[in-house]
């Protein structure tokens, strides 16, 4: 397996995850937290990269990462009305559990990060990636079911 990115690159990527994925969540809850990240970090960065830059970054990640972990397996990245959307990551995140799918979302938003750091510097990428609000997303959630609500993603982890 070839290493996809860097210490810094996992590091920075767990910062952003810690801010919305607790422990002991449920795995829908934290496949919604995962999106929610990816969800603020796509915004802050189509900013500076526009929005054709994000979708090619995003998705090229993706494509680097499903081999190396199987909670990102079929899982299919696309932007709708400007808003990027996980395709069977939900499901996923069921079938593999929480921590699966929070070491799977590290693995994409560290490869983002090196792929970032790659094109326009590692200063300039930790400068944008600071820009990301931690916990931006807000998520409630319902301690009855484990889910969050309300959300746009109820597909995600209905």
């Amino acid at each position: 397996m070839t290493e996809l990115h860097s210490g810094t690159a996992r590091a920075t990527a767990q910062r952003l995850l810690a801010s919305e994925i607790l422990a002991d969540e449920t795995s829908g809850a934290a496949a919604l937290a995962a999106e929610h990240v990816l969800v603020d970090l796509f915004s802050t960065l189509s900013h500076w990269v526009g929005t054709a830059g994000c979708e090619a970054l995003f998705t090229r990640a993706f494509v680097l990462a499903a081999p190396h972990h199987p909670v990102l397996q079929g899982v299919r990245y696309k932007v709708h009305n400007g808003t990027p959307r996980l395709e069977q990551f939900g499901d996923n995140a069921r079938e593999y559990g929480s921590q699966a799918t929070t070491e799977g979302a590290t693995i994409v938003l560290a490869s983002i990060v090196t792929m970032l750091s790659r094109l326009i510097g590692e200063d300039i990428a930790r400068s944008l990636l600071d820009e990301v609000p931690p916990g931006a997303s807000a998520v409630a959630f319902d301690g009855a079911r484990g889910l969050a609500a309300p959300t746009s993603y109820g597909d995600v982890v209905s």
